[in-house]
């Protein structure tokens, strides 16, 4: 709820292009986050549950973390110089660090049941986020690059926050031999980043090439709003996450997959029916049309969250390969209807819906992938 209030600042205060510009960024920050991590809010908890030297595997995801933040960061310096462009972009790759840990501290919260202190700091840092990103908006300038700046102010805060109630790493030390494991177990995640990175932002660069920044302005608040949903379906599996990880079979159980589906069908219902009601109350005139698209999203929002059951298994058993297929699988129906079927002339709306129909693939397939797996290494 905090989250979607944040909407109507934004909309009221940035203009429909700088928050193209903004979402832009983020499609660079969804790549960049977990490269910089190396996926550590997926590994983490998975190493925690085997319970094996957990300090010095932490320490070493975090010492590797902060190599690639520096390569990223030189990266980008060599990116401003060579194209001219503002020196405040090398906040992006340092925004995307922060969040990265602050993401994998999260993770070692929802393992250890710290519930509250989950809730807590999700909820201390929307009201962060909101706080800062008013001032920053209409006191120093409406732009993206203060958008930025307010939510990494914010996140920092959290990340904070987080730190003192996880496992400490002051007394470990680097595991070299934990190196080789890290990346075995990351590279394909990194790998199906790409194909994810197509499902879910690659509309946003459809509509920058073939459209105007005002369109990938209100995209970029369909989008928003749609991550807000995303994040109160984590929730829901979240809660389940150790009872699945004690006995990951657990996952294909009528019982447990039922409830998980039908809980996650109401939080979505919910969310849907608000944006309706409410949606053009919040939004300025100005991001006309947005309800709708907003809609759309919502049933591929859906569906992705119902993947991450099966994607949780593959995780668990080690075949994170799988998710990469059914990424593909989804990107490749979102690459196929963008380029030959979607007109951006006819507005958003099939951008929405092609969305929608690649993250139902992606889910399907992955669903079938593991289900048959598990009825083979159970013989059922």
């Amino acid at each position: 709820m905090i989250g979607f209030i944040s909407i109507p600042i934004i909309t009221h205060l940035m203009p429909p292009a700088e928050l193209g510009k903004f979402g832009l960024m983020m499609s660079v920050s969804f790549i960049l986050i977990p490269v910089i991590s190396l996926c550590a809010d997926s590994y983490l908890p998975v190493a925690k549950s085997k319970g094996k030297s957990f300090s010095n595997i932490k320490k070493s995801v975090y010492v590797l973390s902060f190599l690639l933040f520096l390569l990223s960061l030189v990266t980008t310096i060599i990116i401003i110089i060579n194209n001219s462009l503002s020196w405040l972009l090398f906040l992006l790759p340092l925004f995307c660090w922060v969040r990265a840990i602050r993401v994998a501290q999260q993770s070692e919260l929802i393992y250890d049941e710290k519930v509250n202190l989950f809730g807590m700091s999700n909820i201390g840092l929307s009201l962060l986020t909101l706080a800062f990103t008013a001032v920053f908006l209409k006191y120093i300038s409406n732009d993206s690059y203060s958008r930025l700046l307010a939510i990494l102010l914010a996140e920092f805060l959290i990340l904070i926050l987080c730190l003192k109630h996880v496992q400490s790493i002051k007394s470990s030390s680097f595991d070299s031999s934990e190196v080789k494991k890290i990346f075995k177990f990351s590279l394909p995640l990194l790998v199906s980043l790409f194909p994810a990175w197509i499902v879910n932002e690659y509309g946003k660069v459809f509509v920058s090439d073939n459209g105007t920044f005002a369109m990938v302005g209100i995209l970029t608040v369909s989008l928003q709003i749609s991550a807000f949903q995303l994040q109160i379906n984590a929730a829901v599996y979240n809660a389940f996450l150790k009872i699945i990880y004690s006995d990951v079979n657990k996952v294909f159980s009528i019982k447990l997959f039922g409830s998980i589906m039908l809980i996650l069908l109401f939080t979505t219902a919910m969310g849907a029916f608000f944006i309706y009601v409410l949606g053009e109350k919040f939004v300025s005139a100005e991001y006309k049309g947005f309800v709708s698209i907003t809609l759309a999203l919502l049933v591929g929002v859906y569906f992705q969250s119902m993947a991450s059951l099966p994607a949780l298994y593959a995780n668990h058993v080690g075949l994170t390969p799988w998710r990469l297929s059914a990424l593909c699988a989804g990107a490749s129906v979102c690459l196929l209807f963008l380029h030959f079927y979607v007109n951006i002339g006819d507005g958003l709306m099939q951008v929405a819906y092609v969305y929608s129909f690649s993250m139902t693939t992606y889910f399907i397939t992955l669903l079938l992938t593991t289900y048959v797996y598990h009825v083979k290494k159970n013989n059922y």
